[in-house]
């Protein structure tokens, strides 16, 4: 297993910034394209309803404030990849080049265009250094030190550290129909509690299929599933316990999620029973 190397570089937030762009496949890249910001293992951005998070940490930047290291890893190709600060970095992102918030900077609530009107105030932000730690090393150590870093007050949910340990085409195309938002994630919400964007409804599928809460259980099924192309064949399963559902219920949010019915599913699906019945006997109860 090769060693990790940690080597620290200072980049401006203008060099962070060129060629920031946000891919409809939901890729983020930067640092003029050699900076993957979203690998497939980060969270979702779960400040974008948080403006006090947003604001502290650009009126830090602006007051030239130190902030927490963040961390890149150099992949094989020599580009890097955004292993902590992704909520920082994105915040950042979104406020110079989206124009996505504004906040209140001496006095003034500011968007960056305006700021750019006084250029002494606009390269306040453009020419903080970002103190970053560069990591090299094997797959596996990275990995480990991913863990490590993300063990503080934004804690990593559990699958959100399972998808980094299993990281891969399957947890990218996994996260695909468990994740992101659109039609399917609509259908989750259904017949699952949790919440989608820190990987609840990807464990709970997960947990439907292995008929098991433990971590061990889902650990083995996604070192499984790891070298696979595509999670296609969970989703599948998904839409056949779902469909299953909806042929004997009618759809209801307020008491559908609350049932395990992957568990459900197994004990009762080679049964037969009159949807007629089931659907009017759910409506008398509830």
């Amino acid at each position: 297993m090769t060693e990790m190397k940690i080597k620290e570089k200072k980049i401006p937030i203008r060099d962070l910034v060129s060629g920031y762009k946000s891919h409809e496949d939901d890729r983020v890249v930067g640092w003029s394209g050699k900076l993957d910001i979203r690998p497939s293992y980060q969270r979702e951005f779960i400040h974008k309803n948080n403006p006090d998070f947003k604001k502290n940490l650009i009126q830090s930047i602006y007051h030239g404030r130190p902030i927490n290291l963040i961390y890149f890893a150099q992949t094989e190709s020599g580009d890097y990849e955004l292993l902590d600060g992704q909520q920082r970095i994105l915040t950042i992102c979104k406020y110079v080049v989206d124009q996505d918030f504004s906040i209140v900077l001496d006095g003034k609530t500011c968007y960056f265009n305006q700021l750019l009107v006084e250029e002494s105030r606009a390269n306040r932000i453009l020419n903080y250094k970002l103190h970053v730690n560069i990591c090299t090393g094997g797959r596996g150590e990275l990995m480990k030190w991913f863990q490590t870093i993300n063990t503080g007050a934004e804690a990593l949910s559990d699958q959100e550290l399972r998808n980094a340990l299993y990281n891969g085409s399957w947890v990218t195309s996994a996260k695909h129909y468990f994740t992101k938002k659109g039609g399917q994630a609509k259908r989750c919400e259904m017949y699952m509690d949790g919440n989608r964007e820190r990987q609840e409804h990807l464990e709970r599928i997960i947990q439907w299929k292995t008929g098991s809460k433990k971590d061990e259980v889902i650990r083995d099924f996604m070192a499984k599933h790891e070298k696979k192309q595509t999670a296609e064949d969970l989703w599948e399963y998904f839409r056949e316990v779902s469909k299953w559902i909806e042929s004997l219920f009618v759809p209801d949010q307020k008491s559908m999620w609350k049932h395990n019915w992957g568990e459900l599913h197994r004990e009762y699906a080679g049964s037969t029973y009159d949807p007629e019945y089931t659907k009017r006997r759910q409506e008398e109860l509830l």
